[in-house]
């Protein structure tokens, strides 16, 4: 896999999220205050299908790498 900067990961994830039209897609920079992580990326969904279909979506954008 391509090394990637996180933050355009982040950004990235994000925009498949809302590709599948997630809700009130938010993405955290976690760099200060914690030492595991440098973004979260959140996001809503309608339904548990949703939910699905938008990790799903994010899995295979992230797999063209």
């Amino acid at each position: 896999m391509v090394a990637i900067e996180t933050k355009k990961l982040a950004q990235r994830i994000a925009a498949a999220a809302k590709s599948k039209k997630a809700q009130k897609v938010v993405i955290l920079d976690m760099r200060k205050v914690a030492a595991f992580c440098d973004y979260f990326v959140i996001s809503g969904a309608t339904s548990l299908r949703h939910a699905n279909a938008i990790a799903h979506g994010i899995e295979e954008d992230l797999a063209k790498d």
